[in-house]
């Protein structure tokens, strides 16, 4: 591979040593052609890759340079175009990727298209012209339909939906991922709005789709990611996607179809799921999906609010969803704030199986309540002391056996915009007595992020004694970062911090919350 030392510069034949002249005299010219095509295709597909039009620079060095470039199909199996590239008053790209594609023979294809049509991207040419050149591109790429294997379209969705029936089988296709850029989203939120039939007989693995209805051969999906969609298509979806694995689901919402039907046809089960990350845009879609899925497969589980929508979980949904998919969790990431107060002990156990448990916490007065910090920290007084369980949580299964509620925790992070409760830590690490039997959690890792939100929030600097208790797990690492109301930007090692605070004194009781 030392031939790819010569090859041009990113100035093409602009550039003085990529000049035909030079290239005469260069040792690469003695190379094989089969030798040369090879080197072409690493140069394009490995790290010296210089943009999408790669393929296009090696042609512009010389003449024995193209030759063997236009005619190595494996060059132009990759064709990618995006709006903010092109001017249609200087540049013929339907032409060029007419040329592309033809030299690709009978290989699979990956194809990528982003035409968003937004103002910026195309200033000199007109939101109707480059409309019109996207729509002869797309006419193009659905005539190599049979040849696709991935296809991402990021197009605007009047002409997704006239794509219209596919004239070719598309039997490689392997990845599709299709977003729609709507002038009023609310359009697409309109109940039973309909799906499009383009690709309904496409069954490829992994699927990504933003704000379009389509339908497809779900049977064969393994990773899904949709973004924006109604919790009706999520039941539909589930019934029917059986070798689903990965799945992320953003913005879920209630759009105003009726899932009564489909509710009315029982539980919903996705054996084969193992990694769901799910966010809602709303309080009702929560309920219906906990209480009409079941996910025995499941180990990996996110479960939250969309973006900074604020939405209202019950912790006993998500006890019911556990419950009835019987699933044996290992890794649980929620935002305590979204649930009721203390709640979050209702989950306790039914985790023995939780390996990494990463929790957020930011303001939401749920459901109107005022919400103490007292409230919100029962959880954490938990698993330094599982005796300590508040008056006002309903009673809940016990643990069974003698293990300690979350018992294979290995790793346990918490994100959160107020103070933490440094003196629980230790109770984390140290062995605990459960019916007469000694045991503790392996955890390897302990990671705890502080922000300061207002004046009451100043995080206390954490205690003397509590510094070196932790000192005693050598095997544990501690990550512990304040973010203070003067420099948010500059996250405080509040480890280092605390020594220095305690440095040179001698009373472990020093008041902790001066700062």
């Amino acid at each position: 591979m030392q031939g790819v030392a010569f090859l041009p510069s990113q100035h093409g034949s602009d550039d003085p040593q990529s000049s035909p002249s030079n290239v005469v005299l260069n040792p690469f010219d003695s190379l094989p052609v089969e030798v040369v095509s090879m080197v072409f295709i690493c140069y394009v597909r490995g790290q010296f890759r210089r943009g999408p039009h790669a393929s296009l620079n090696l042609g512009r060095i010389c003449r024995r340079w193209r030759q063997i470039a236009w005619s190595t199909p494996h060059l132009w199996t990759n064709l990618e175009l995006f709006d903010k590239q092109v001017d249609v008053k200087v540049q013929m790209p339907i032409e060029l990727a007419e040329e592309w594609l033809s030299r690709a023979s009978t290989l699979p294809l990956s194809i990528d298209l982003c035409f968003s049509l937004h103002p910026f991207h195309h200033q000199g040419s007109g939101t109707q012209a480059v409309l019109q050149l996207c729509k002869q591109i797309l006419d193009l790429v659905i005539e190599y339909s049979d040849q696709w294997y991935s296809l991402s379209l990021h197009l605007p969705s009047s002409l997704l939906e006239g794509i219209g029936i596919l004239g070719h089988p598309t039997s490689l296709l392997h990845h599709l991922s299709l977003e729609a850029t709507w002038n009023d989203y609310d359009n697409f939120r309109v109940p039973h709005y309909p799906r499009s039939h383009t690709f309904s007989n496409c069954s490829p693995a992994i699927v990504k789709i933003a704000a379009f209805k389509m339908e497809i051969n779900w049977r064969f999906v393994t990773d899904l990611t949709m973004d924006m969609v109604d919790i009706a298509e999520v039941l539909v979806i589930f019934r029917t996607a059986n070798r689903l694995s990965k799945c992320s689901l953003d913005a879920v919402g209630h759009h105003g179809s009726d899932i009564s039907t489909i509710l009315a046809r029982g539980l919903i089960e996705c054996p084969a799921l193992e990694s769901l990350d799910i966010s809602f845009d709303d309080d009702r879609p929560p309920t219906a999906f906990c209480n009409a899925i079941s996910l025995p497969g499941l180990t990996q589980l996110s479960f939250g609010g969309y973006d900074t929508i604020p939405v209202n979980f019950f912790a006993n949904d998500l006890v019911t969803f556990i419950t009835r998919s019987f699933c044996a969790l290992k890794s649980l990431h929620i935002d305590e704030s979204e649930f009721e107060r203390g709640s979050l002990i209702r989950l306790a156990p039914l985790l023995s199986s939780l390996i990494d448990l990463r929790i957020m916490y930011s303001p939401n007065d749920w459901a109107g309540n005022q919400v103490s910090y007292e409230d919100i920290d029962a959880f954490y007084h938990f698993l330094d002391n599982p005796d300590e369980v508040p008056t006002y949580i309903p009673p809940f299964t016990s643990f069974a056996g003698t293990q300690l509620p979350l018992s294979s925790l290995e790793t346990f992070e918490w994100d959160g915009m107020k103070p933490f409760l440094w003196e629980t830590v230790p109770g984390f690490l140290k062995p605990a007595s459960v019916n007469g039997i000694v045991n503790h959690r392996p955890l390897k890792l302990v990671k705890i992020t502080c922000m300061e939100v207002e004046e009451e929030d100043i995080i206390p600097y954490i205690p003397k004694d509590i510094i070196r208790q932790l000192s005693e797990f050598s095997d544990v690492k501690f990550e512990f970062t304040v973010y203070q109301r003067k420099s948010r930007d500059i996250g405080v090692d509040w480890w280092k911090a605390s020594l220095e605070r305690w440095d040179g004194s001698t009373d472990g009781s020093t008041d902790a919350s001066s700062t």
